[in-house]
């Protein structure tokens, strides 16, 4: 990175470039760097955020579900964006694959709600949005 700005990077600009390659898809070149250079720049939730983002973007909510461990494994907690992003890259498999379980899916939902609670972190409107559309894709009249 230092070789194209003519100044030392920072955090911040660390954080920058891996948001900018996860919006563009490039959630994989992201994570490469991250592993590369997260002894540099101290991790921190936003950053860890944004790659699971990046992966919930590339519909690999099992590479999501890893960083989120790596992340609480690293004393790191999770806000209630990095929830409901992961929350939303969950449910999102539903929408692009009609013929997916929904009851797995629904199951993986609901246990990050229950985590969220667990930690103290009030689920907000954009939490029961998410679970609410999965569970109308679904067709589930019970919606508790």
């Amino acid at each position: 990175m230092e070789r194209f700005i003519e100044k030392e990077t920072g955090k911040e600009d660390f954080a920058f470039l891996l948001d900018t390659l996860c919006k563009y898809g490039y959630a994989k070149v992201a994570t490469e760097i991250f592993n590369q250079r997260k002894f540099k720049f101290e991790p921190d939730t936003e950053m860890y955020t944004v790659l699971i983002s990046g992966w919930c973007k590339m519909n690999r909510p099992e590479m999501a579900e890893k960083f989120f461990r790596e992340m609480v494994d690293h004393g790191l907690e999770p806000n209630v964006v990095t929830h409901n992003v992961l929350l939303n890259g969950i449910c999102r498999r539903s929408v692009l694959h009609p013929g997916t379980r929904f009851e797995g899916i629904i199951q993986k939902a609901e246990n990050l709600l229950d985590e969220m609670q667990k930690r103290g972190i009030e689920p907000d409107v954009t939490s029961y949005s998410i679970v609410l559309h999965v569970y109308s894709r679904a067709h589930k009249p019970d919606l508790s």
